[in-house]
């Protein structure tokens, strides 16, 4: 999405506030009626009323405005309800969702002073229809034949926020559904499926789904906050998951002391805040000895244990009562189990050949649910956000991202294609050996050069479909029939 988008973003609210004062008080003495209406008038196209997102005519009097990236902000003007038109009924949607912009007018209801955000679906009454926050005519500068200003910028970016966690959240609305009856999930697919990102992704729409009115804290550090992550290796163990003896030096002495891992003081902080949901990410579990690093959790982390009815003793539990530095309210002094509000999401590739074997027994404690390639690009690809993280900060990153958007067809045909070859006769690999969308992505890196595909080829796709080839015999012959595959 161009920067271009605030200027149009601008022109949509002044014709949306000139058309409500328009009809509710024939207001004509403004730069909105003569700008935006009259031509409408003088040529007989005038809409009065509608619902755009259905289809309805008032739409094309906002269509030189009404697209934004991958979808479209659509008008409803509705008089029926209510004594007139500054109900909640009129407002600018952004189509398929329940988020929509509408008027405040003042008390005499004849011009519009503030537009403002409404975070549930529209059709609720109060106390479930809330504002969000409300933006002053004045201070958005509109009808001052100015570019935008800053205000204007804010509210969009604002207003497009609203509507990327209205999607994200609708997107992982399965996985958060699975991770909520099961307590353990494990997200398992193809290399750069992007399961790190989408586990994120699941976190944060869980820990929002329990944010209270009343918090204190702004939304991202509340996430944060309640958001735990974790990369197991070979080196990390028990000591360091669960708890263990750390040295220390006290006056020239030095010595151990027992210490919380960093599941456990994950687990404390949870317990304290019980009525909130906290999401603990393992990233590529099957790379630890995961036997070795939960211990007796392999107990406590089923769900049907959770909570104290499945208190044990781990293994520095007799040094709990004598150690100086545990307070006495310590809430695991006899015994340590896993929280009711803590959700655990783990992330593996099956096909990599340097991990550990997770046994059957651990296996059974989660869900599984397979990430596959073209849920990868559902997920990623053809999102501005998705191509906006990698070039954050680079120079000419709007042309970038622009430039993402318009390849982006064919960004998916060639992992489509190559893909399909992988699976076919010709190679006979399974669909465990496909090209996640993650590595797709990195042709924003390379967007504004004339051979930035064969760029993505040489240092992100190649590398990686040589590994998946070696030992299975004729590995040059067959890499060259990915290639032209890739290159069709």
């Amino acid at each position: 999405m161009s920067e271009d988008k605030f200027k149009r973003f601008k022109k949509l609210l002044e014709y949306f506030i000139a058309h409500l004062e328009y009809i509710q008080n024939e207001s004509i003495d403004n730069k909105g009626y003569s700008i935006y209406i009259a031509p409408l008038i003088h040529n007989m196209t005038f809409q009065t009323c509608g619902q755009g997102y259905s289809g309805a005519k008032i739409q094309n009097q906002i269509s030189e405005w009404q697209d934004y990236g991958d979808s479209t902000i659509c008008i409803n003007v509705q008089g029926h309800y209510g004594k007139g038109y500054y109900t909640k009924k009129c407002y600018l949607n952004w189509k398929e969702t329940g988020i929509n912009i509408y008027a405040k007018w003042n008390d005499a209801k004849t011009r519009i002073t503030h537009l403002a955000f409404t975070d549930y679906m529209y059709w609720l009454d109060p106390p479930e229809y809330k504002d969000s926050e409300k933006f002053s005519i004045e201070d958005l500068g509109l009808f001052d034949d100015s570019e935008p200003n800053t205000e204007i910028a804010k509210m969009f970016n604002k207003f497009y926020l609203k509507i990327y966690n209205y999607k994200m959240n609708g997107m992982t609305k399965r996985y958060q559904d699975l991770l909520l009856a099961n307590k353990n999930m494990i997200l398992n697919g193809a290399p750069g499926t992007g399961k790190t990102y989408l586990s994120k992704l699941i976190a944060s729409q869980m820990i929002k789904s329990s944010i209270k009115s009343d918090t204190t804290m702004e939304e991202n550090q509340f996430i944060n906050d309640h958001i735990g992550f974790v990369q197991f290796h070979p080196s990390l163990d028990y000591t360091d998951f669960v708890e263990g003896l750390r040295p220390y030096e006290e006056i020239g002495n030095i010595g151990f002391k027992r210490r919380d891992g960093i599941f456990k003081k994950f687990c404390k902080k949870a317990i304290s805040h019980s009525n909130e949901n906290f999401v603990f990410i393992i990233d590529e579990i099957n790379r630890g000895d995961i036997s070795k690093i939960f211990g007796e959790l392999f107990f406590a982390i089923d769900s049907g244990y959770r909570g104290k009815n499945g208190i044990i003793e781990t293994q520095y539990q007799n040094l709990i009562n004598i150690d100086d530095s545990t307070k006495a309210e310590d809430v695991f002094k006899n015994g340590f189990y896993i929280p009711q509000n803590v959700y655990i999401i783990g992330t593996m590739n099956d096909i990599d050949r340097s991990v550990e074997s997770m046994d059957f027994a651990m296996r059974r404690r989660f869900a599984f649910i397979e990430i596959t390639a073209k849920e990868s690009a559902e997920n990623m690809l053809g999102k501005e956000e998705s191509y906006a993280a990698l070039v954050k900060g680079m120079k000419n990153e709007t042309e970038l991202i622009e430039a993402c958007m318009n390849a982006n067809t064919d960004i998916i045909n060639k992992m489509d294609s190559l893909n399909n070859t992988i699976i076919s006769e010709e190679i006979g690999l399974t669909l465990d050996y496909q090209i996640g969308a993650a590595y797709f992505l990195k042709y924003a890196l390379y967007a504004n050069s004339k051979d930035a595909f064969e760029k993505l080829w040489q240092n992100h796709l190649q590398c990686v479909l040589k590994e998946y080839l070696r030992g299975i015999g004729e590995e040059s012959k067959k890499l060259q029939i990915l290639k032209n595959s890739y290159d069709k």
